[in-house]
């Protein structure tokens, strides 16, 4: 279990990751990425699906 905030944030970025099917290679470790990678990351393959989703919205 988590034992303070920033253990908390690291967490629910891997889990976000995760939910947001980000792909996770054979020896890549979430865990080992600093927060500020976690957080860059995370913001990224968000970004990369909501505009998979706008594309796939657009051409209905």
């Amino acid at each position: 279990m988590p034992s303070n905030e920033v253990e908390k944030r690291r967490e629910f970025l891997i889990n976000e990751l995760i939910r947001y099917g980000y792909p996770i290679e054979k020896g890549e470790a979430l865990s080992d990425l600093p927060l500020f990678d976690l957080e860059n990351l995370t913001i990224q393959v968000k970004c990369q699906f909501g505009r998979k989703l706008s594309e796939e919205e657009g051409s209905c």
